[in-house]
């Protein structure tokens, strides 16, 4: 075969290769980068290569530098391989690391041998051979490439079997022969068929690059298929996504509306149930509210522990489902506070008989650990008998029935009443009152004297606490301090008293008036507050002449270490305590003694009946006798008459203290008081 012939096939098979590139390469914008996207692209690779690879071997540049054309058809053929790889993710990457393999493989041949014969025989057999061989059955085999995944098509087949012959023709025609393989040289395979292997070779090419331009149609259908396919895909995994996330904010919305140990409702899910069941008019003909509270349940986790704690809750939540309607609801708001919610179609009577039954069913004991454990049930009710009713009114007005149910008693129900709420807004009303007195500081102490019983000269000064009420005027402990101690300020209440009252008589002490002792009477949470010392030692002087009055029940049902240390270090401070409304609780000699006050107040509820009989004098008289055998000074409160302060001063009673010798005043007028003398003519005058 001539030179100029050869080079013509050359120029040939070069185009066939290049053109298959070029429309793979084309057909390829535009489009983004699937799987069989860039399998079309490293076929594009491929033919671009290889067909300037044959176009260097037309015009003799394989001539001139062997090793660097031989070279570049090597590295034509790792797209060829990597195309053979790219089915799926994981075989793409070793496919990868295949070809990364192969091209060190190469480099590290051409450093080793210069002959082009050697160099083109290890690329024809371990890199030209594989690389058509795995492209044709790729594309004959790969069901990626069919449509529907049905028999291939004729394009598909004429490519496979293109590549398949392509590499036969470069396994049986060796560039040089060799001892014991049943190789052909190119030369000879020529003189033996009649045929150049290039023309063979070039028919290949052009029916290859013809398959390509069939293939063209088919990958574009293939491609929409695909897209279509991850599409459907994709929106299979967003639909399963979103059932799952629904799945979770079901669970997250049941967590979140419904107790983990019982399984009931919560508050939250009782509101949400109160809002539909509002909405769907389920309660048309009215509603019931029951709110339910175990009375003490503290004492079963406190003795058993809390395992048997909540045993207990989930049998009290058992009961509770067991006792009422299948479509009532029933829920746990609270540690042990329970919720049962049904239509109002009974009688007031049969909610009371409801209520009832629960109570009855609630106490009946559970067997934990051998021992029979039970607890009493408070219940408040509200209802409604109408479909207009308020969700958060309905609870509130529930749990404000339920704590009446346990102020009165406990173990017992209490139904919600208009009363009941007039009471509460009036007390949240004076509360607000109560925290504007403190801030405005309108509380302020009055005096009233005390008076030696032998001399009737002045034995001291109580401080009592009044208020100067925005409405009423002036008020009395006994309109505010109940509340004060329940809103847990009466210990801003009692320092507020000090602060003036030790102002007032410091004032005195200036004013020349002597009065031996101030009383101030303190509370047992201004006892326990740890600020109560740095509060006194900032009082600047007359400390010595400063008294404590601690109510009787103190010292005995309040045993506070706290409360044991303060008044040791007030003690410490010069501060004298004393012991007021003595007789009135369930004192003991012991806790008297333990205590060891300076003086001790006979309540009034005890002075005021001795006039008349003669048991209530010999009780007075104990008591005196008590105080003179501990060493304990004793005051006499409600002396009301000059006949009063004669029998306890008879009795032996130290200091009288009462309306017949000085009501309470305030600090203005207590020296007015002093200087006219009223009190010793009035004992003159009844003596």
């Amino acid at each position: 075969m001539s030179a100029t012939s050869q080079q013509v096939l050359f120029g040939i098979y070069g185009l066939a290769f290049f053109t298959f590139g070029l429309v793979m390469a084309v057909r390829t914008v535009g489009h983004k980068g699937s799987m069989l996207v860039n399998r079309m692209r490293l076929l594009a690779l491929f033919g671009l290569l290889h067909g300037v690879f044959e176009w260097l071997v037309m015009y003799g540049v394989a001539a001139t530098y062997p090793k660097s054309t031989i070279t570049l058809a090597v590295f034509s053929f790792l797209p060829l391989i990597l195309f053979a790889f790219w089915e799926s993710k994981g075989l793409a990457v070793i496919g990868s690391i295949l070809c990364a393999v192969l091209a060190a493989f190469w480099l590290f041949a051409a450093s080793l041998f210069d002959s082009p014969a050697i160099l083109e025989f290890i690329g024809r057999y371990c890199f030209g051979v594989p690389a058509a061989l795995a492209a044709g059955t790729t594309f004959l085999a790969d069901k990626s490439f069919r449509h529907r995944n049905g028999p291939p098509s004729g394009a598909l087949i004429l490519a496979g079997s293109c590549f398949l012959v392509y590499g036969a023709s470069q396994l049986v025609s060796s560039p040089v022969g060799v001892v014991g393989l049943p190789l052909i040289e190119t030369n000879t395979f020529m003189a033996l068929t009649g045929i150049p292997i290039f023309a063979i070779r070039t028919i290949i090419a052009v029916l290859l690059s013809l398959a390509g331009v069939m293939l063209m149609s088919e990958f574009e259908t293939i491609n929409q298929r695909n897209l279509e396919s991850e599409l459907e895909n994709a929106k299979t995994v967003a639909e399963n996504r979103n059932e799952a996330l629904l799945e979770a904010l079901a669970r997250n919305e049941h967590l979140a509306t419904h107790d983990h140990l019982t399984g009931l409702a919560n508050r939250r899910g009782a509101e949400r149930f109160l809002e539909t069941a509002y909405e769907d008019g389920i309660f048309e003909n009215g509603i019931a509210v029951l709110h339910i509270d175990l009375d003490d349940f503290k004492q079963i986790n406190d003795t058993l522990g809390h395992a048997s704690g909540d045993r207990f809750l989930r049998h009290i939540a058992d009961t509770l489902k067991a006792n009422t309607r299948p479509d009532d609801f029933v829920g746990r708001i609270g540690g042990d506070e329970f919720l049962v919610i049904g239509r109002l179609d009974r009688k007031d009577t049969d909610i009371r008989e409801l209520g009832q039954e629960l109570i009855k069913v609630l106490r009946e004991p559970l067997m934990i650990e051998g021992r029979p454990c039970r607890c009493n049930v408070s219940i408040g009710i509200a209802f409604e008998r109408n479909a207009d009713f308020d969700v958060d009114h309905m609870l509130l007005h529930a749990d404000t029935a339920l704590y009446r149910s346990k102020r009165n008693g406990k173990n017992r129900i209490e139904f919600f009443s208009k009363e009941i709420q007039n009471q509460i807004v009036k007390k949240k009303q004076l509360a607000d009152e109560i925290f504007a007195g403190l801030e405005d500081s309108t509380f302020f102490p009055v005096y009233q004297l005390q008076f030696c019983a032998k001399t009737l000269n002045v034995a001291g000064v109580e401080a009592l606490a009044r208020w100067q009420h925005p409405i009423y005027g002036i008020v009395s402990p006994a309109h505010f301090l109940k509340l004060a101690e329940e809103i847990h300020v009466i210990a801003q209440i009692d320092h507020q008293i000090l602060l003036k009252a030790h102002h007032d008589f410091a004032a005195w002490i200036d004013d020349g008036v002597s009065i031996p002792r101030l009383a101030v009477n303190i509370s047992a949470n201004r006892l326990r507050n740890n600020s109560l010392i740095d509060a006194i030692s900032d009082l600047c002087g007359h400390s010595e002449r400063l008294s404590f009055e601690l109510l009787e029940s103190i010292f005995l049902d309040d045993p506070d270490e706290r409360i044991s240390n303060n008044i040791r270090r007030l003690r410490e401070m010069g501060i004298e305590i004393e012991v007021d409304d003595f007789g009135t609780g369930h004192a003991s000699i012991i806790a008297l003694m333990k205590l060891s006050p300076t003086r001790l107040k006979i309540d009034q509820a005890l002075v005021g009946p001795i006039t008349q009989s003669k048991s209530q004098r010999s009780l007075v008289k104990s008591i005196i006798d008590i105080g003179s055998a501990q060493g304990i000074s004793v005051t006499a409160e409600g002396v009301e008459t000059m006949e009063h302060a004669k029998i306890l001063t008879d009795l032996g009673c130290d200091v009288l203290q009462g309306f017949a010798l000085a009501r309470p005043m305030p600090a203005d007028d207590l020296l007015a008081f002093l200087s006219a003398g009223s009190w010793r003519d009035r004992a003159q005058q009844s003596a």
